[in-house]
């Protein structure tokens, strides 16, 4: 029997469940669901004016189709070769060209920094983050010791090589080395930064000592859905948008749906050829504006759906 209140468009006629589902190599079948007769009765949780589409087909993917199945039949996931731990991060410095990446210290960076941030005729960039801005010296450096202290976020100065300046942070966090995977995080570039060669090295740093270094199999970007800035600069840099978490973080007193971005190992060779040809200083004129746009994402997936959220 359907619970007290169900509503006539969830139930499913037993015929309907018959109906089989064939999924072949190379090949995707569809199966549609009929709705059920008229039942009388409305679930009791349900919101009035939503209506359910029982008619819309349930799609089998090609890679679900072809997975390995086990003893019963039933599609697993591929065997995992490797299933040790993967390191902690550790590393202290991470050199490149443009810039390198240091493990943050309040005694060396923090009026770098502060100066950096200062330098913006606004706090936009602070709106989506869960701390800042920071009213003066002194609290900044309260947070910059903090940070410092932290191992997971792990903090780094992004320093540029010209000026040896702090001008930005970043940080991997959430670790998970069973499972290998981490994130990166509380990205905080100056104006000086953006829109330059070293914020996009910055970030290749940090992948690349993800992926070769310590052998992580998933690295996430996760960003306020609204944040379309930073929507952008995943989908640039190579990530792959999986989907939103809605209600997923209370931050500075509001609601936040978090969009979820990925690369995973396997996509490594390809986002890094990317990123190298990028980098090259023959991609860039005379006045460092580049030649050709970043072409990290080598058609690895879907791209965020624009359209559902502003671009402010």
């Amino acid at each position: 029997m359907f619970p007290r209140g169900c509503d006539a468009r969830l139930a499913v006629n037993r015929s309907a469940l018959l109906t089989r589902l064939l999924c072949h190599v190379g090949e995707v079948k569809e199966m549609r669901l009929e709705p059920a007769k008229s039942y009388d009765r409305a679930w009791p949780h349900s919101r009035q004016g939503v209506h359910y589409d029982d008619t819309a087909p349930i799609h089998c993917s090609k890679e679900r189709s072809m997975a390995p199945k086990n003893t019963y039949g039933q599609p697993i996931g591929d065997a995992v070769l490797d299933g040790a731990p993967r390191p902690l991060p550790h590393a202290q410095e991470l050199p490149g060209r443009y810039c390198t990446l240091v493990r943050l210290d309040p005694h060396q960076h923090a009026e770098d920094l502060y100066a950096a941030y200062s330098a913006a005729s606004d706090d936009r960039d602070w709106t989506y983050l869960p701390e800042g801005p920071f009213s003066d010296l002194d609290s900044f450096r309260h947070w910059a010791q903090a940070a410092a202290e932290s191992t997971d976020p792990r903090h780094y100065a992004v320093i540029d090589n010209s000026s040896g300046r702090a001008l930005g942070t970043l940080s991997l966090l959430r670790h998970d080395p069973v499972n290998g995977v981490i994130e990166v995080g509380f990205i905080v570039l100056s104006r000086a930064l953006q829109r330059t060669p070293i914020s996009t090295e910055a970030q290749f740093l940090l992948m690349r000592y993800v992926f070769e270094d310590l052998g992580y199999r998933r690295y996430e970007w996760k960003c306020d859905a609204l944040n379309a800035p930073s929507r952008r600069a995943a989908e640039r840099l190579g990530f792959t948008y999986e989907g939103t978490f809605r209600q997923a973080v209370i931050y500075k007193g509001r609601n936040r749906d978090t969009a979820w971005f990925s690369i995973l190992d396997s996509e490594w060779t390809a986002v890094r050829a990317g990123f190298e040809a990028w980098l090259d200083p023959r991609n860039f004129d005379e006045d460092g504006m580049q030649l050709n746009p970043l072409q990290a994402q080598q058609s690895l997936g879907q791209g965020f759906p624009h359209s559902s959220a502003p671009e402010g």
